[in-house]
């Protein structure tokens, strides 16, 4: 069976578009210039400052939404990946375990033991 990546793509695409529109928010409120640098210092000029006056701030819940939409989707997409690739090697789908097929993703390489079970059915 052919590898097929089609939901990989998608998935990465869906990323890009979430990406694409983080960036529009971010120059719509860049744009508006709601911001101003200063200089400053002290009374005894020992130390000298330079600050960002924040006239309105950047909706940060709404941007960090997006931005956790796009991750997201590009973490899905891994997982697309492993599926795709055991349907792949199998020439099944669905593929034998896919319950339990997930991209193993891990602080540290001990943990990666635990983690590869995910994995398990797939060659090296």
């Amino acid at each position: 069976m052919q590898l097929n990546l089609t939901s990989v793509e998608a998935k990465i695409r869906r990323a890009q578009t979430h990406l694409d529109a983080y960036r529009r928010e971010l120059m719509l409120w860049r744009d508006k210039k709601p911001y101003r640098v200063a200089k400053e210092r002290n009374a005894d000029f020992t130390r000298y400052y330079i600050v960002l006056h924040v006239a309105e701030s950047p909706d940060f819940e709404y941007w960090s939404l997006i931005i956790g939409d796009c991750i997201h989707n590009l973490r899905a997409a891994l997982d697309h990946l492993i599926y795709a690739i055991a349907v792949h090697e199998s020439g099944q789908n669905p593929p034998p375990k896919e319950d339990r097929l997930a991209f193993p993703l891990v602080d540290n390489r001990a943990d990666f033991g635990d983690a590869s079970r995910r994995i398990g059915t797939l060659s090296d």
